[in-house]
């Protein structure tokens, strides 16, 4: 272990480095594959000794009494928990790789060719009303109220959930169910599924920016450690994705957390060339190269995005950036103030003015 813990004067204790490896501590969800992730990032790594615990408390009691370097949870879990992190002298040095951040929809039909009415449950409110902006006539509820409706008892399990809603799908109680793709994974389906990307299949076509922190797994560790100690193997997308997405929840209300989209990704210029070509946008080809056919700058790309949507799914407050990788920190400053801007402005009433007209409500209503 790096650090160890020595007594000052009987009662303080501070830490000190040795030669040892690297001791984490790993807690992992259904949801939030985090053990698979870390030893993905640790593949050929031999300095690094991780163990899997049964619960979060277990990894904090690791962390805060020394008998580990790190520790490796949930970043949904972790951005809840940001006090404690705060009062225990504990802080997060890094983040793992987003493998899979979005959700899938398993059902025998694609969205388009769902039945009128068709029954599909979900219980994040933000692909609720993604749902319902992509395509009008589903019957859209959430797990948590179709079985109190109906008299059943959901599991609390979430693999036991996958497969509880997979049998009610079987039965033809509903027609389909939305899930993160890394529940489906830990289930280990074989039902057809279809991806609920942010990448838009054409061009007007509405897309579905990911639920706050999904798959997204941060390291923890006592305030103080080098970054040395991880930065061979730590994901640089994941630690920008961690910042982009607690700033901008950070200049968010509270009570709009779980009807935000938030999208954080590197780019390279090539795939957002071809991206652009395959949707005949003309604007981002023309952002990218010269009058004479040469690209501008090649340099690695960060996109930001974040979105609430009204829940008709017909309106949509949105702000998105495509930016030089060097420029993150000052685009991610620009980004937060236009979306304070933004939503403010689309969330209030509008007065009675001469120019305008009448008074009339906010244009989106939460």
């Amino acid at each position: 272990m790096l650090y160890q813990r020595a007594s000052i004067a009987g009662c303080i204790k501070v830490p000190s480095l040795t030669d040892e490896k690297l001791q984490i501590r790993c807690f992992s969800t259904a949801t939030h594959p985090t053990e698979e992730r870390l030893n993905q990032a640790l593949d050929g790594v031999d300095d690094v000794v991780s163990e899997n615990v049964d619960s979060l408390a277990a990894a904090y009691s690791s962390l805060e009494q020394g008998e580990c370097d790190i520790m490796a949870a949930p970043a949904n879990l972790i951005y809840a928990d940001l006090d404690r992190l705060s009062d225990s002298g504990l802080e997060v040095l890094g983040a793992l790789r987003q493998k899979h951040p979005f959700h899938v929809m398993v059902a025998d039909e694609r969205i388009d060719y769902l039945p009128k009415s068709g029954i599909i449950l979900v219980e994040e409110r933000l692909l609720r009303r993604q749902m319902r902006r992509r395509r009008r006539g589903l019957e859209l509820r959430s797990i948590s109220l179709f079985s109190e409706r109906n008299g059943l008892t959901p599991p609390d399990d979430q693999v036991e959930l996958f497969n509880w809603l997979e049998a009610l799908r079987g039965t033809g109680v509903i027609d389909g169910f939305i899930v993160p793709r890394t529940l489906y994974e830990s289930a280990g389906s074989r039902s057809r599924r279809h991806a609920l990307i942010a990448d838009p299949e054409d061009r007007g076509v509405p897309r579905f920016l990911p639920v706050p922190f999904a798959d997204l797994s941060v390291l923890v560790a006592r305030r103080g450690l080098p970054y040395r100690f991880v930065s061979e193997w730590a994901d640089p997308e994941g630690w920008a994705s961690w910042t982009a997405q607690t700033k901008l929840l950070a200049t968010t209300p509270a009570e709009l957390h779980d009807r935000i989209g938030l999208l954080t990704r590197h780019r390279q210029l090539g795939t957002l060339l071809n991206e652009a070509d395959r949707l005949h946008d003309l604007f981002v080809i023309d952002s990218e190269i010269n009058p004479e056919g040469e690209v501008i700058d090649d340099q690695t790309r960060i996109e930001i995005a974040i979105e609430l949507i009204s829940s008709t799914g017909r309106r949509t407050i949105c702000v998105e950036r495509v930016q030089p990788l060097d420029d993150f920190s000052s685009s991610l400053a620009f980004i937060c103030q236009e979306w304070k801007v933004y939503l403010d402005e689309g969330r209030a009433p509008h007065d009675e003015s001469v120019r305008l007209g009448p008074a009339r409500p906010a244009f989106l209503y939460p």
